[in-house]
């Protein structure tokens, strides 16, 4: 990329640079459903005007869950996935599939829409929208 200075790259830039790295990409890779569900998180509450602790309140877990949901730093339960998604009203889709085989559940705007990276000879993809 030449003599630019390292203010001058842009995001993608630098996950492409970043991504050169195998360990990263790899754990870049494992944390898109965390990603995913953070920037949801984060969106509804950009959205609604809502702190970190009203969330919380809102979906009936501690405000300190909410931060690590946020971070990415864990991933929601089966059970507080369908908290989330019931109470803000947020389709989240989740496939496993193969490698080199199309899902066959799943539709051309989740398909668009996913984040997807490749593990294990499957196929993950991440999807997300807010109704």
């Amino acid at each position: 990329m030449g003599t630019r200075n390292r203010v001058d790259f842009t995001h993608d830039e630098v996950l492409d640079l970043l991504r050169a790295d195998p360990g990263f990409a790899q754990l870049w890779d494992q944390s898109t459903f965390a990603r995913v569900v953070a920037g949801e998180l984060m969106g509804y509450r950009g959205e609604h005007d809502l702190t970190q602790h009203q969330l919380a309140d809102l979906l009936g877990v501690k405000q300190p869950q909410v931060a690590r949901w946020e971070r990415g730093e864990t991933v929601p339960t089966p059970s507080n996935l369908a908290r989330i998604a019931g109470t803000l009203k947020i389709e989240l889709v989740f496939s496993y599939t193969p490698a080199g085989h199309e899902p066959r559940h799943l539709n051309k705007t989740a398909l668009d829409d996913a984040h997807s990276y490749e593990e294990h000879g499957a196929v993950i993809r991440v999807a997300a929208a807010r109704s």
